[in-house]
């Protein structure tokens, strides 16, 4: 809704500078001065409607082609169940969008791109890491997943309390987790290095 009203306050300057620049007619100004105030009123409009597919076209093309890549040739795609949060997210909608991704998350609860999009959502548009953190934690207490998937929930959970909440003492928890559950893998190797690097030795 912000970028909407941002949007709106910019848009309606541009629309009456560039209506006079083209309809009212100054009988003192110089040819050259009425050629340069088009031009100018031209270049304001033509970046301002480029702002506007960069807001809304472009994430609605995007998705077309995202869903050309990676559909089989000659087999309609199915509809993507994220496509509707995606749009919302696109419009600023985010309180919206994570209801959407939510009720994904009841037919596929193991569609770790919505449990992704929503932490990111929390992280990034919201600014409430803490959000994201439970997100994932969700995710990983509450489904089975594939080794690199719980991993990177872990992970990502770790760099949030370090660099986002300055939770020195629970990232080392979640590091110390790490390494329990996935012994003798990289993710433990990675974990371990990450402990070192903030002045603690694995036992």
């Amino acid at each position: 809704m912000k970028k909407e009203i941002i949007l709106g306050i910019i848009g309606i300057p541009i629309a009456i500078m560039t209506y006079r620049a083209y309809t009212v007619v100054d009988p003192n100004a110089a040819v050259g001065t009425s050629i340069m105030l088009r031009f100018g009123a031209t270049v304001l409009a033509g970046v301002y409607v480029g702002l506007l597919a960069v807001f809304y076209l472009l994430p609605i093309f995007s998705n077309k082609v995202t869903d050309m890549v990676f559909s089989d040739n000659g087999i309609a795609a199915e509809p993507d169940s994220l496509s509707k949060a995606r749009g919302l997210v696109a419009m600023g909608e985010y309180e919206e969008a994570i209801k959407e991704y939510n009720n994904a998350l009841e037919h596929e609860p193991d569609n770790r791109l919505a449990w992704t999009d929503i932490a990111k959502i929390y992280a990034d548009k919201l600014e409430q890491p803490g959000m994201a953190i439970a997100t994932y934690r969700t995710a990983f207490n509450d489904h089975e997943w594939e080794e690199d998937d719980a991993a990177f929930f872990l992970f990502r959970i770790s760099e949030w309390q370090i660099d986002d909440l300055d939770d020195r003492f629970t990232a080392i928890e979640t590091l110390q987790e790490i390494i329990a559950k996935f012994p003798g893998t990289r993710h433990s190797a990675n974990a371990t290095n990450q402990l070192r690097q903030l002045g603690i030795e694995p036992s």
